[in-house]
């Protein structure tokens, strides 16, 4: 109690504090995982095969801001003209669960605007592109309806993609060692385009998305054009990891034995920590008193190095690194 409670004073008596908790890695299987529509979506542990007309997606949305996403992509059997993707879109209200009705995008349809961030929107199995969608609206020169996009060709028709994204939000695409930057969309993404995705990640975080579908419009057009033979297309994706902390519905199955790094090289403890400055998060200490580190990073690293720890205060006046077993 004595512990509990002095942690809880800091937040009155010190300036300078910093707060944080450690993201999860999840593993999604076939229960956290729903059929969005189509008669031809399988779902499996860890992602889902979509033959014709389908979507799938995670039943949770996640705070993505320091964190990434992981999955084989696969589509061999995918044809020109259709277009197998994924990316994350952020309804409100799913803390149940996200469901077909509460879906929305950054589109020019009937449903309701909200941030999109696709990660893969593919042509076949030749090309694809990656776009972002901040604000409603059509024009150049604004990441909006048409978006802010990088195209590219595929070397082959399966790889692993690891999505990362920094602490303002701004992603990075690895795509079998080939780097797709948040900086080389056109037209350029701004500061606020990444200000609005590290916002909207924290209140309403990402709902995992993919589908496939075909129409007069594809990406990557030097692939050949739509619509093509949706019926008989078919992709899938596999191994799907997420490291981020759950915003809405329900958590996810926790990947077992030992987790990724966050990026190569090994990343710095602020990469595995959200960090909150300002802030106390009270929560339950771990221990009756504090250990003393010569910063957060440290304090970052102490945490992940204990068993049982959370997430952590740090104090800058003291350096007193107050580990929490819940936050």
């Amino acid at each position: 109690r004595r512990s509990i409670m002095k942690s809880a004073l800091l937040l009155h008596c010190c300036s300078e504090l910093l707060t944080a908790a450690r993201a999860d890695v999840y593993c999604p299987n076939a229960g956290d995982l729903m059929v969005a529509y189509g008669g031809g979506v399988q779902i499996q542990d860890g992602g889902w095969g979509i033959q014709g007309d389908g979507g799938a997606a995670t039943k949770a949305s996640f705070n993505l801001v320091g964190g990434f996403v992981e999955f084989d992509f696969d589509v061999s059997n995918a044809n020109t003209g259709v277009i197998p993707n994924i990316y994350t879109v952020s309804p409100d209200g799913i803390g149940g669960g996200f469901t077909s009705d509460k879906y929305c995008d950054d589109g020019q349809n009937d449903k309701p605007d909200c941030l999109e961030v696709e990660w893969l929107e593919s042509n076949g199995g030749c090309g694809g592109a990656t776009t972002l969608h901040t604000v409603s609206g059509t024009g150049d020169g604004a990441c909006n309806y048409w978006g802010c996009r990088s195209t590219y060709h595929f070397g082959g028709p399966t790889f692993h993609m690891k999505v990362e994204y920094d602490n303002d939000g701004k992603f990075t695409i690895t795509r079998d060692g080939e780097q797709i930057s948040g900086d080389s969309l056109q037209p350029a993404a701004s500061g606020n385009d990444w200000g609005i995705v590290k916002s909207t990640y924290e209140s309403k975080g990402a709902v995992i998305y993919s589908s496939q579908w075909t129409g007069s419009w594809v990406p990557a057009d030097f692939c050949g054009g739509g619509p093509g033979d949706l019926d008989g297309s078919r992709f899938s994706i596999s191994n799907l990891r997420v490291s981020g902390s759950v915003v809405q519905g329900p958590e996810p199955q926790k990947c077992s034995g030992p987790q990724p790094s966050p990026s190569p090289p090994t990343p710095s403890p602020s990469a595995q920590c959200n960090m909150m400055p300002g802030k106390n998060n009270d929560g339950t200490n771990l221990k009756s008193s504090a250990d003393i580190t010569a910063s957060a990073d440290e304090c970052c690293s102490k945490c992940s190095s204990t068993s049982g720890c959370a997430g952590f205060t740090w104090v800058h006046a003291n350096q007193e690194c107050w580990l929490k077993s819940a936050v």
